[in-house]
């Protein structure tokens, strides 16, 4: 196994930063999804492009309501956004949170991972040839993602 294959699914999250991971989570759950939803779909750059579009339909919540996490996670050091055209690029903190070799930190280079939403796409994913090379998210997994929402919702209203 060569060495750059060795640990090529990896995030690691820095020990000085844990507990401040932790305390996004209890001072904003909804950027804390999203830095996590970030985290775990960014390249080895820690970047990430997705549309607020595909954000919404992906995590159940409103263009209002993740823009205002946006904004929490980049006044508050967790990410920087790049646009490119409408799309923003996200980028992770890479002294919180990184997925490659530590050398690499210094590089800003954007071969990055896009999700696209199949509403803003339609056309484009009722063509088979064409689309056969997206990795489809099912429907379950956003179902479930919503229910585990729903659910995290409730229980805050019961607090």
């Amino acid at each position: 196994m060569e060495n750059q294959d060795k640990n090529k699914d990896f995030v690691q999250f820095y020990r000085a930063f844990m507990d401040d991971v932790t305390q996004l989570g209890t001072d904003s759950p909804v950027a804390f999804k999203l830095f996590m939803f970030i985290t775990k779909h960014m390249d080895n750059n820690n970047a990430l492009c997705v549309s607020m579009k595909a954000l919404e339909e992906m995590l159940g919540y409103s263009r209002q309501t993740l823009s205002k996490a946006v904004k929490y996670l980049k006044e508050n050091g967790w990410l920087c956004v790049l646009k490119s055209g409408t799309t923003n690029i996200y980028i992770i903190n890479p002294q919180i949170v990184w997925t490659s070799y530590d050398n690499q930190k210094q590089y800003c280079k954007f071969q990055t991972n896009v999700i696209v939403s199949p509403s803003e796409n339609a056309e484009y994913m009722k063509n088979k040839e064409a689309s056969f090379k997206c990795k489809h998210v099912s429907d379950e997994f956003i179902n479930g993602v919503r229910e585990k929402r729903k659910e995290f919702e409730e229980n805050k209203l019961r607090a």
